[in-house]
């Protein structure tokens, strides 16, 4: 949480704040966030039988290659920054339902 709260940047899910609950746990507070993981959207796009040469795959193909390009942002603005995040995979991007591109789990 500290460490996405040090990064402001689109590509990371802002933190809103911190502390501890009565038990004396931490806990963060982070904007709430809705879609699916780069992982999930690039096995739809690769399902058996795919025509290669729809338009349509090629339109959604085009998405998926702006949100890769959004990440490689993303982590330049962090590695700038002497942050590195180790577990950047698939599964720990979301995309949005409007177009955004979110790399989560910076936990390691």
């Amino acid at each position: 949480a500290e460490i996405c709260g040090r990064l402001e940047h689109p590509g990371i899910v802002p933190v809103y704040g911190l502390g501890y609950d009565t038990k004396n746990r931490p806990y963060y507070a982070m904007r709430f966030i809705q879609g699916v993981t780069l992982g999930h959207a690039i096995e739809r796009l690769h399902q058996p039988n795919t025509n290669f040469t729809d338009p349509e795959w090629n339109v959604e193909f085009r998405k998926l290659i702006r949100s890769f390009i959004s990440v490689c942002q993303t982590m330049a603005y962090s590695h700038a920054r002497g942050i590195i995040h180790r577990d950047l995979k698939p599964g720990n991007v979301m995309l949005g339902p409007y177009g955004e591109t979110l790399v989560v789990d910076w936990g390691l």
